[in-house]
């Protein structure tokens, strides 16, 4: 059996003698070394071969290089050249999303090994980097160093080597103590509350009186730690929020998670803002990777020190616990869910013209038709994922009991089920409607490209609820899902375009198809949902803007809203300066940030009314059109091929569907004949022919969704029903409706 080799270059008193080919010349020391003749540490990013096959170079969404797609048969290489012999701790920066990793450390060729590291943890995304660790015996010299694959599916960052003195300890197996003590037990849909002196083990701290009552830990200084046992029922993103306090503000904790096998899965660093006083209590949070059982959570501390009373912990943006009285107002750290200020908002700014210079490698306009990273002519043939992130009343069969939208579907759940049941059902179906193995089947059908509907709620709070107005809390869960998806679009080489389906407040008076509550104001009756619009597209522009597999940007779906009497959902409209206002606002934030990705502009009234719009002053920028219920002639798109030639734009057509397949293959033959791309809507959806996949409802689902109708008695079994849609929403569960997906592709 041949193994993928990984080994690692050590400079310096760690010296490498190989670089460009191995066993040549050695390139200049790294600046981040720490080494001395006899001991140090030095950290090697995996990118630095000598020689490799089969590897490849990926960059995660910060533009971070790493090692990706790490198989069996893949292999990189370098020289070592070790000053002395005797202990290491090896550390290795880890990501995977399916915890399928194994491989050894060993001379090249297998001659010797010196350690294994049996599993490569789970860490919820190719893009979250975990470390893993062990102890291991080196020899002197120069040797060629490797790490042989034994299983594979992760990707690598890192590695790092310390050389140990004989009489340090070994902390591979740390807080031996906490094993024999009892676990915390975490329950799922609530929030789990640990007082911070419930600890296992500690060092250097001590156990204090509360002004207010109870008990805190004081002081966590540097070299300091306090460690928990906590037992979780599922592996899982959860979300720790811990209440501390200090008077400066200088000092911080690092988090490090020990699975049941004591490896280091996790390691996560926090600042600790100035609360403005030693028992004036303030939270930090952050999300973090937990393994199905017991493991082993140590905080450490960093910098000055800082009180700690609690910690709660629940499945990712959970609900905080009730507020202490007189809560102290912080700021707190910006790599958390924080509200960010922002300027405030100009009711009609004067704009200066966007000019964006996107660079090569990315999806693009070009003149009249869409390029690809090479400059040749592209055809989007894409999916649209609706349902997923924002549930339809059409596509949930919940037409007549929550015909407004998601939002009164998920009133009716909670009515039935309660808040933590509405979560639980929530979580799952996002867990399971979309998986790899939707990507890697839309790319087997033919499809080259997935316009994602996105609903603004899963990244941000509604103007309503934010503590601050003008202020926006980022929630980590719909980034986290993203970055996933992108992650899987990147691996299958399939483009993912970004679709704000559901801005905030709604952008159209059709509310089932972007969550519009008409007790509240719609994006278009508060100029905040504007702004907030805005600073979302700002937000997933910045995160994604060096990724060449993200095609574009398609700025907001479907409006249909009259802004003068008598135009119910802007049809009639002939300025539609509201709408060209916010379109002119998002280019120029997005291009302050991005210049790289393509924009999609959507007209009124469901996308089709592009009147006073035109032209934008940029030139990376394209005309999106929807088709339904319409004929398949030259005529029916001759309006929009005459806007093309006059501005100079390509166009695209981001979603059509809901028909027959005969129509559906007649659509895509006029759409390519005239050199434009298209989305199609939508994947998957209950009991439907009409999309690619069909999801069959649970035998009592019909009861449940006449009961949120008519009324009547609860069904008894309204949890299990609705855990058991969730489940059916699996991929390996729904019905391939093969002749829609053939007339669409030929597939």
């Amino acid at each position: 059996m041949k193994l993928a080799l990984i080994a690692i270059c050590f400079l310096s008193s760690f010296a490498c003698f190989a670089q460009a080919n191995c066993g040549e010349s050695p390139p200049s020391p790294p600046t981040n070394l720490i080494a001395s003749p006899t001991a140090g540490t030095l950290r090697i990013d995996a990118t630095q071969y000598c020689e490799s096959s089969g590897t490849r170079i990926e960059k995660t969404n910060q533009g971070e290089p790493y090692v990706g797609f790490l198989d069996p048969n893949d292999w990189m290489a370098f020289d070592v050249d070790l000053p002395t012999a005797g202990s290491y701790q090896v550390t290795y920066s880890v990501a995977s999303m399916t915890g399928k990793g194994a491989f050894q450390l060993e001379q090249l060729g297998g001659s010797t090994v010196y350690g294994s590291i049996t599993s490569v943890p789970s860490t919820g995304s190719w893009y979250s980097f975990a470390t893993v660790a062990h102890i291991v015996q080196l020899p002197q010299g120069k040797q060629a160093l490797a790490v042989a694959i034994r299983q594979g599916e992760f990707n690598l960052n890192w590695i790092e080597l310390k050389k140990i003195s004989s009489d340090a300890p070994d902390n591979t197996v740390p807080h031996a103590a906490c094993r024999a003590d009892e676990y915390v037990q975490i329950s799922l849909g609530r929030t789990n509350r640990v007082s911070a002196v419930d600890y296992c083990d500690a060092r250097g701290v001590q156990r204090k009186t509360s002004q207010n009552g109870g008990y805190y830990v004081s002081r966590v200084d540097a070299n300091d730690f306090v460690a928990y046992n906590i037992e979780v029922p599922k592996s899982d993103l959860y979300r720790i929020s811990y209440r501390v306090a200090s008077k400066d503000g200088s000092g911080g904790l690092v988090v490090e998670v020990y699975d049941q096998s004591s490896i280091k899965t996790v390691s996560k660093q926090v600042n600790v803002p100035s609360t403005g006083g030693w028992q004036k209590w303030a939270t930090v949070s952050h999300t973090v990777y937990l393994s199905q059982g017991k493991n082993i959570l140590v905080i450490r501390g960093k910098g000055s020190g800082w009180n700690f009373k609690s910690m709660d912990i629940g499945l990712g943006a959970v609900s905080p616990s009730p507020p202490e009285a007189n809560p102290v107002p912080v700021s707190p750290p910006a790599m958390f869910p924080i509200p960010a200020p922002v300027p405030a908002p100009v009711a009609t700014p004067v704009r200066a013209p966007v000019s964006s210079t996107p660079n090569k490698g990315f999806v693009r306009a070009d003149g009249k038709r869409i390029v690809d990273g090479s400059g040749n002519n592209l055809i989007l043939r894409g999916q649209g994922l609706g349902g997923w992130m924002l549930q339809e009343p059409y596509q949930m069969l919940t037409v007549e009991a929550a015909p407004k939208g998601q939002w009164q579907m998920f009133q009716k759940i909670e009515q039935t089920v309660g808040t933590a049941g509405l979560e639980q059902y929530h979580r799952a179906w996002l867990d399971n409607w979309c998986t790899y193995e939707d990507v890697k089947e839309l790319k087997a059908s033919g499809f080259n490209s997935i316009r994602v509907a996105l609903h603004y709620n899963l990244f941000t709070l509604p103007i309503e609820d934010e503590p601050v107005r003008g202020r926006d809390t980022w929630i980590q869960d719909g980034f986290d899902r993203l970055d996933l998806l992108l992650e899987w679009c990147q691996r299958e080489k399939i483009y993912l375009i970004l679709d704000l389906h559901a801005a905030p407040g709604g952008q159209g008076r059709n509310s089932a198809i972007n969550d519009y509550d008409d007790s509240k104001p719609s994006m278009w009756e508060d100029e905040e949902n504007v702004r907030k619009s805005i600073a979302l597209w700002v937000k997933w522009a910045a995160r994604y803007k060096d990724n060449t597999w993200i095609a574009g940007y398609d700025l907001l779906n479907e409006p249909n809203w009259g802004f003068e009497p008598g135009h119910l959902n802007g049809c009639s409209e002939q300025t539609n300066k509201p709408l060209k206002n916010f379109y002119d606002r998002a280019i120029e934030a997005i291009r302050k940030v991005d210049k790289n990705h393509i924009i999609y502009i959507n007209g009124n009234c469901w996308g089709n009314n592009h009147k006073g719009m035109w032209p934008f002053a940029d030139n990376n920028i394209a005309l999106s059109l929807h088709r339904y219920w319409i004929e398949n002639t030259d005529a029916s798109i001759k309006e929009f091929l005459d806007m093309r030639e006059k501005y100079n734009v390509p166009l695209w057509m981001g979603e059509s569907g809901e028909n027959d397949n005969n129509w559906y293959k007649g659509a895509v033959q006029l759409l390519e004949r005239h050199n434009i791309g298209w989305a199609w809507w939508t994947w998957k959806k209950l009991q439907s022919a009409s999309g690619s996949y069909s999801i069959d409802p649970p035998a009592q689902y019909q009861t449940l969704v006449d009961y949120w109708a008519y009324g009547g008695t609860k069904p008894a079994n309204a949890m299990e029903t609705l855990m058991e849609l969730a489940g059916n929403a699996k991929l390996k569960n729904c019905i391939r409706n093969d002749e829609a997906i053939t007339a669409l592709t030929g597939i």
